[in-house]
């Protein structure tokens, strides 16, 4: 979902979750950043030399920085096929070379529950929500 308000990311968070909740009757967790947020991650991007399509390069983004003894061994992983993760505070970045259906690393992650709930997006779909806003 994209839209513009004057929040801040963490009250917009609780104020769809909420009204999510109370219109349908089931709990959604939601995960806002703000343009300037979606353009830094982008910026600070550690694979965007390597990554050569970004349908197969996905960041997944995190409500808080991840429990740093779940995510430690996901980061210290080797794995196939020229797979590469990085965590930048709430971001865990990862370039799935064979695709994001294969990636052991994002597999790792899942496993290793660093945060309560997460959204993963891939970077052509960032870079079209940062354009329409």
């Amino acid at each position: 979902v994209v839209f513009q308000i004057h929040m801040s990311p963490k009250t917009v968070d609780g104020e769809i979750s909420r009204a999510i909740s109370e219109r349908f009757g089931f709990h959604v967790d939601v995960v806002c950043r703000t343009k300037k947020q979606l353009e830094s991650v982008l910026a600070h991007d550690p694979f965007g030399k390597v990554a050569s399509d970004d349908s197969k390069y996905v960041i997944a983004f995190m409500p808080t920085p991840p429990r740093a003894a779940a995510v430690k061994p996901v980061l210290a992983g080797e794995y196939p096929g020229g797979e590469l993760c990085a965590l930048k505070g709430r971001e865990f970045y990862v370039w799935t070379p064979n695709g994001v259906s294969k990636s052991k690393s994002l597999e790792a992650f899942g496993k290793a529950k660093p945060v309560d709930y997460v959204t993963v997006r891939n970077v052509r779909t960032v870079k079209k929500i940062i354009d329409l806003l």
